[in-house]
């Protein structure tokens, strides 16, 4: 048995502010990121849940969107063709369920 290489793994970025925005590379999440954050912090106390909150969403956005950037990038696509009223591609739910056995009313 020998080893096979593997493709090494994606960058986890620091679960920091800066590390989160600097982690971010599609121009809308940027825009979005910053957008949030300057309405968080636009009041003289800033609730430190709401603020730990945006942090850990957007962590979890980074990571996922850094993993397949391709991938991020055709999710954001269907996210604005929903936004637009597009109906989405793809199989239809009723037609899977059925496939797999389960009673589906009309």
């Amino acid at each position: 048995m020998s080893a096979q290489p593997h493709a090494p793994a994606p960058h986890t970025p620091d679960k920091t502010f800066t590390g989160v925005r600097t982690a971010l590379f599609h121009p809308d999440d940027i825009a979005e990121f910053d957008a949030e954050y300057a309405e968080l912090t636009s009041t003289p106390v800033v609730p430190m849940a709401a603020l730990d909150e945006f942090l850990a969403r957007w962590w979890r956005t980074a990571i996922v969107a850094n993993r397949d950037r391709d991938d991020w990038h055709s999710v954001l696509e269907t996210v604005e063709r929903l936004r637009n009223g597009e109906r989405p591609t793809g199989r239809n739910l009723a037609d899977v369920a059925r496939e797999r056995g389960y009673e589906v009313a009309e």
